[in-house]
């Protein structure tokens, strides 16, 4: 569950946000076996977090759960400055940390002798709050895409 223990004794937990049904990630699960230990949840998100609504979510999701665990605290991470202001604008503790910014370089890598026939890859459905307008800066993308 924790890597480790922080300064402070507190229990780093990394997750994500499944903003409908579980906004604070799997605190939403273990927050419960972890009661009664100082826990520091560090929640990313893999959207964009523009809306007031749901920064308000979020901000309604922190205050119910923070009732039964007290001992525990979060930090949001945003994609987005933007993000940041407006989640702390709200009382939420929130640090700019796009999670592109945790992908693994080594992941996937270029097959060698292979040319490029593309600079850049879309791939990703297709909806409004999307930025597919940035790709028009790349000489040459592919774009593969999907829609509900």
């Amino acid at each position: 569950m924790a890597a480790g223990r922080l300064d402070d004794g507190s229990h780093p937990v990394f997750c994500s946000s499944m903003l409908n049904h579980a906004p604070l990630g799997v605190a939403n699960y273990i927050g419960p076996r972890l009661a009664g230990q100082p826990t520091l949840f560090l929640v990313w998100f893999t959207w964009a977090m523009r809306k007031e609504r749901q920064v308000l979510r979020t901000l309604t999701a922190q205050r119910l759960y923070r009732r039964r665990h007290p001992e525990h605290r979060f930090v949001f991470m945003c994609n987005e400055l933007e993000e940041v202001a407006l989640f702390r604008e709200n009382g939420l503790n929130a640090v700019f940390c796009s999670h592109n910014a945790l992908a693994d370089e080594e992941t996937f890598k270029p097959v060698p002798g292979v040319e490029r026939v593309y600079d850049a890859f879309y791939n990703a459905m297709i909806s409004p709050w999307k930025r597919r307008h940035l790709a028009r800066l790349v000489p040459s993308a592919a774009h593969v895409f999907y829609e509900f």
